[in-house]
């Protein structure tokens, strides 16, 4: 598992969340991600979120990760 799967996948959790992106802003050398996803947590119940990500690149290599996650009420 890579370093990136390992945040993405988490303890307390089951496997990988399934995501939806609602679009992508490029802005230059940032590319911001807003998205909600959803996964299971380890004793079955839901976890819903929304969250976005902003990724800074040098060159073609993304040198800076930021990740805002706000969990969502699950009804």
């Amino acid at each position: 598992m890579s370093h990136f799967d390992s945040q993405i996948e988490s303890e307390g959790f089951q496997g990988s969340p399934q995501l939806t992106v609602d679009r992508i802003v490029d802005a230059g050398e940032t590319i911001v991600v807003p998205h909600v996803g959803e996964t299971r947590r380890d004793d079955g119940s839901a976890f819903r979120f929304a969250a976005c990500d902003i990724l800074t690149f040098t060159g073609d290599l993304i040198s800076r990760v930021e990740s805002y996650v706000v969990p969502l009420r699950t009804e």
